[in-house]
């Protein structure tokens, strides 16, 4: 009878420290998600531009072409914002504030090239 109860024993402690190296192996691999490194400018910029390019799509045939212009406009700045992001993120890891700053920088810089060559 002795022999089941130390067995028990040795059991119940194998099982708790499997658990306890466990629980500190999923603390060390449990990592914050830096929501403001995914939803940086150039990807809400990237969002846009693919919505107005399906809107522009959408609305082709009832505006009688005029909205391929919105194809023609947004599809260049959908592809440079993408591959600025791509860039950043892979070149410039866990500095969320220098990746803000060079895609606000650069968005300003498209804002106004856009503006001054189509309104101007």
């Amino acid at each position: 009878m002795g022999s089941f109860f130390m067995y028990k024993k040795i059991v119940a402690e194998f099982v708790h420290r499997s658990v306890k190296k466990s629980l500190i192996k999923m603390d060390e691999n449990d990592k914050k998600i830096n929501w403001f490194r995914i939803f940086s400018p150039a990807v809400l910029g990237i969002i846009f531009s693919f919505y107005a390019i399906i809107y522009s799509y959408a609305k082709m045939e009832s505006s009688g072409g005029w909205s391929y212009l919105g194809i023609i406009i947004f599809a260049p700045i959908f592809a440079l914002l993408l591959l600025l992001d791509i860039m950043l993120k892979v070149t410039i890891k866990n500095k969320t504030k220098i990746i803000w700053i060079v895609e606000l920088i650069t968005l300003g810089f498209i804002y106004f090239f856009w503006f001054y060559k189509f309104a101007g």
